[in-house]
């Protein structure tokens, strides 16, 4: 007798259970539809939860990157000279022109050719990617021959009796480009040298840039 009544409370006690887990199941699954009817989700997957950020922090980098993109090209190319000079001494300094439609020419100005096969400019063309400035240089004019002369007094050594050479090239350089402040302007830095936009005459440059070298 005391056995029967152990069995019966244990299968009463089995059927609540079974009960409530129906029961559960049941309201679950009814909160799921009346989800799905609403147009909303009651719950969200691991994988879900596990790519907002990495998706979040994606698109800010990414916005973040063309921003900057913007600002940069936007000091490159105001028609200024970009030269590691910070100011326009008696002749013109060496530096960069930078145009719109993505044309570059580069020369060396202020310095004087020194030996033979030193490069004296260059040209090609220009683009700007997560802050990374890539030149493709198309076209280079060189120093060939002539003689060194020695230090006089104020003259430094130089080459003189050279010729100009133009050759086509096939180069790549990249630079890290970030915008740096001074009190009266912006300006930037390519790797690790500071340059700075100088309103000046470059009107020779910007031909080299965007019409090439003159055939002699």
């Amino acid at each position: 007798m005391e056995k029967r009544k152990i069995s019966l409370a244990t299968y009463v006690v089995t059927l609540v259970i079974m009960g409530a887990v129906i029961v559960g199941l049941l309201w679950l699954n009814f909160n799921k539809d009346n989800g799905e009817k609403n147009g909303t989700k009651n719950t969200v997957s691991v994988e879900e939860v596990n790519t907002l950020p990495e998706s979040t922090n994606k698109n800010i980098v990414d916005n973040t990157n063309e921003i900057n993109n913007e600002k940069i090209k936007d000091i490159l190319t105001k028609g200024n000279l970009i030269s590691e000079s910070e100011a326009v001494g008696a002749g013109l300094p060496s530096g960069y022109y930078f145009a719109e439609d993505g044309k570059f020419a580069y020369s060396l100005n202020e310095e004087p050719i020194k030996e033979d096969g030193q490069i004296i400019s260059y040209r090609g063309t220009w683009k700007l990617d997560n802050n990374k400035l890539v030149l493709n240089i198309e076209e280079e004019e060189k120093a060939e021959g002539g003689k060194i002369v020695p230090e006089d007094g104020a003259v430094l050594e130089h080459l003189e009796g050279y010729k100009k050479v133009v050759s086509k090239v096939n180069k790549s350089v990249e630079y890290e480009v970030e915008i740096l402040k001074s009190e009266d302007r912006d300006y930037l830095k390519f790797d690790k040298t500071s340059m700075y936009p100088l309103s000046t005459n470059i009107d020779q440059l910007k031909d080299l840039a965007i019409n090439g070298y003159k055939v002699n």
